[in-house]
């Protein structure tokens, strides 16, 4: 799980960063320079960096308000992605919110067994163990059993 830093401690990093940046041959060597003296991340400090670079105009990608919004525009799009609809009876249901009414649940039994459809079947082979169907079968955890 990343670290949260204190957004005081974040901009001052990274106006430490962009004022020395001039004297290292790179952003790289900047930040592997600078971040022992602050305890942050090279890499954290680096990211920052070019995001407040991209937010000054400095640089070309996108700003953190766009990035916030694209978040909450993927979020909302997960979100409707979870409403399916039941091709056979057209019937619409939310997967993870709520679960559909049990006259409803009970229509589309109905509606399976009319046609055709009896549920799961049990087969005799279904009920043999699986340790009993053969005796090189692996048993769990990559071993298998040895006569």
């Amino acid at each position: 799980m990343p670290k949260q830093y204190p957004k005081e401690q974040h901009d001052r990093a990274v106006r430490m960063l962009l004022d020395r940046l001039d004297d290292y041959p790179s952003m790289y060597a900047a930040c592997n320079a600078i971040t022992p003296k602050l305890g942050i991340g090279a890499e954290s400090l680096r990211r920052w960096t070019l995001q407040a670079q991209i937010d000054s105009s400095q640089r070309q990608g996108s700003t953190s308000d766009e990035l916030t919004e694209i978040k909450a525009l993927k979020g909302e799009v997960r979100d409707r992605g979870s409403c399916q609809r039941n091709p056979q009876t057209g019937v619409e249901y939310r997967c993870e919110e709520t679960r559909p009414s049990p006259p409803l649940i009970c229509q589309f039994i109905d509606q399976m067994r009319a046609r055709g459809f009896a549920g799961r079947d049990r087969s005799a082979w279904s009920c043999v163990s699986r340790a009993a169907r053969s005796p090189q079968e692996p048993i769990g955890r990559g071993r298998t059993r040895r006569f």
